[in-house]
């Protein structure tokens, strides 16, 4: 039994079969997982075209070796040699012989392939050396928009459930902002208690907006920080 083109071709065809459906497997958002990846698929079009260059390279670089001659003759038991290609207005196997033009070619396929390759693929240079994130609650929520915004060009899901996590911190912010001018407004009712109860609601550690309280503190602090650095 022997390996030829045919079942090097099958294989192939089977490896980006399974590589698709794992890159477009349906599956949930899962945090932790996702701020693993150091790799990202930046274009699926790309990512394809540098399949179809491989498949290209491979099959010119076969011809070449007369892979497809030693095919056919176990198909017909005609025998033949050298690539097949057009000459002299036909196509037909030619006797063949490698030349500066041949290696030449090859190269610029396989140039092909990487830079597809290149293009289809980015890394996350911040897995590789990362920093801590110092930035504030405001930050944070932007940042995750404008991630949810990357996300959702090649992962919709991944990035529709970014975009929902910015716009849930986005609104229990300003609801801490409310509940505070809630608490100002009793005050000036009278209604102690009644403010009272909302204060300790945002301020004390076991409270329900407590979180959310510290976070829009603190950003509306270090913006003060900033403007008093941009005066000097």
């Amino acid at each position: 039994m022997r390996i030829d083109t045919l079942d090097y071709a099958i294989v192939l065809v089977l490896s980006y079969t399974m590589v698709a459906l794992w890159v477009h497997r349906p599956r949930e958002y899962q945090a932790e997982k996702g701020n693993q990846k150091i790799f990202a698929i930046k274009s699926v079009r790309w990512i394809r075209a540098s399949f179809l260059f491989l498949i290209i390279a491979l099959v010119s670089t076969a011809n070449k070796n007369g892979v497809f001659a030693d095919l056919f003759t176990n198909i017909t038991g005609e025998k033949t040699e050298g690539a097949f290609g057009r000459d002299s207005g036909s196509w037909d196997f030619q006797p063949f012989e490698w030349g500066l033009l041949d290696y030449l070619e090859l190269l610029f396929l396989f140039s092909l392939f990487v830079f597809a390759i290149w293009k289809g693929i980015e890394v996350d240079r911040a897995k590789l050396n990362p920093i801590p994130d110092n930035r504030n609650f405001i930050e944070r929520i932007w940042g995750g928009i404008k991630d949810a915004e990357r996300d959702q060009r090649t992962e919709i899901e991944e990035g529709a459930n970014k975009a929902n996590s910015a716009f849930t911190s986005l609104v229990n912010m300003l609801g801490a902002a409310v509940s505070m001018n809630v608490a100002a407004a009793s005050l000036d009712e009278g209604n102690v208690k009644g403010a009272f109860n909302k204060w300790k609601n945002l301020t004390h550690k076991k409270g329900k907006q407590h979180q959310h309280w510290a976070g829009l503190s603190e950003s509306l602090d270090q913006a003060g920080e900033f403007a008093q650095q941009e005066e000097e």
